[in-house]
């Protein structure tokens, strides 16, 4: 398979978070979104996005392990071989500008904090309101960690209108409005 099916899915996740997200401004403006029960009524707004085939491609890894979870797929984090999705760059872009905190969480481990940093960053990601890593020793299955993490956003005083992500653990879990996949051909995580 070819990367311009997924490109075309990733765009139709984008347009649509997009629209999701200056909707939910237009009716409530910043800072007095009213809930529907989930999360902070009355908070910041926010959105999260997943890194890993979501934010950054790390198809050049996936190809040289000949789509297996191989050397290069396992080392893809600390060689920062991670190139921006341009859609999802185009959602964090848009957000910021709009005045949206976007947070990101991942399955990563703590330990690659650093060269995670650099590899958003050299991709054009930078000023993000928050990034949570998987704790060393961390024994939670991925749905619970990562609501966990969205949680933990909800208590900081932000409302998350969008959850954004390739995996449903990604998307599993609640604390959001919204919860949009992105398509990825290439591997399942439970």
């Amino acid at each position: 398979m070819t990367g311009q099916g997924r490109r075309g899915g990733d765009a139709r996740a984008a347009r649509k978070a997009a629209r999701a997200a200056k909707a939910r401004r237009a009716r409530h403006g910043h800072g007095d979104d009213r809930g529907h029960g989930r999360g902070n009524a009355r908070g910041k707004l926010a959105i999260v996005l997943d890194i890993d085939e979501t934010s950054l491609s790390n198809y050049s890894a996936i190809v040289a392990d000949g789509f297996t979870f191989g050397p290069n797929s396992q080392a893809e984090a600390t060689n920062e071989i991670g190139v921006a999705i341009k859609q999802t760059l185009q959602i964090f872009n848009d957000a910021k500008a709009r005045g949206i905190a976007v947070c990101f969480i991942t399955g990563r481990p703590e330990a690659q904090r650093q060269v995670t940093i650099e590899n958003l960053e050299r991709e054009g990601y930078s000023d993000w309101a928050g990034l949570t890593l998987k704790p060393a020793g961390s024994t939670l299955t991925t749905v619970a960690y990562k609501s966990g993490a969205r949680a933990a956003i909800e208590q900081q005083g932000y409302r998350i209108i969008a959850n954004i992500g390739d995996q449903y653990s990604d998307l599993a879990g609640g604390h959001a409005d919204r919860a949009f996949e992105v398509p990825n051909p290439f591997y399942f995580l439970p």
